[in-house]
């Protein structure tokens, strides 16, 4: 009789143990046949996901493919099998959590529009040739562009932080040629991805699969 459990941790990757649990002369061989599996499980996961377009409709970063190519078989062993996707960006998909700026910075940049999405400001303004400014008293870079273009502020607002730390909203003028680009916070809050990994049943499933494909080459007793 063989039963499976898969149990997970992330203090820098995320990995996932399987065990199984029976009476198995070459407890190796399947641990690594369930490895592999995992991981193919995995991978085609984090693929999936890249598949699906963007909130904001942009050019794809390829984060989950990322992953996908982070994941790999860490150890096997005769008591069980590590598989460990190897990028600490998971973590926070996973679990959640807040991201602050690093490096001496003051703000993170939050990309407003679909242009800037997985672009640094410096590379945003080598990519089109425009300076970003700040637009005072407010918490946004913008750039200048064309009158009539859709995506500018034209009848918009954006929020602007006044005396004391209080806040109020700024209305952009109809006819403003401005589009904000970034907006700048001290701090970014993930929320936990329920689709960051697949359910755990499902991987269940799969290397159950997998297991009895594997015993079932053994030779009868």
């Amino acid at each position: 009789m063989m039963s499976m459990t898969i149990t997970s941790n992330a203090p820098a990757v995320y990995e996932f143990m399987v065990h199984v649990a029976g009476s198995l002369q070459d407890r190796h061989a399947l641990n690594e046949a369930l490895a592999l599996r995992l991981t193919e499980e995995l991978k085609e996961h984090f693929q999936r996901r890249n598949s699906e377009p963007n909130k904001m409709g942009a050019d794809k970063t390829n984060f989950w493919s990322d992953m996908a190519a982070a994941t790999q078989v860490a150890t096997i062993t005769d008591s069980g099998a590590t598989v460990a996707v190897g990028d600490m960006r998971l973590r926070v998909h996973v679990f959640g959590g807040v991201i602050r700026p690093t490096g001496g910075r003051k703000f993170l940049t939050i990309p407003l529009i679909a242009a800037a999405r997985g672009l640094r400001v410096s590379a945003y303004e080598q990519e089109t040739g425009h300076k970003l400014f700040r637009l005072p008293g407010t918490r946004v870079l913008a750039e200048r562009s064309g009158e009539g273009d859709p995506s500018n502020m034209a009848g918009g607002k954006v929020t602007i932080r006044g005396k004391g730390g209080t806040y109020r909203k700024l209305t952009i003028r109809g006819r403003s040629q401005i589009r904000v680009v970034y907006a700048l916070a001290t701090q970014a809050t993930i929320h936990k991805d329920p689709r960051a990994l697949p359910p755990i049943e499902t991987l269940i499933a799969a290397l159950t699969e997998s297991g009895n494909a594997w015993l079932s080459t053994l030779p009868s007793q």
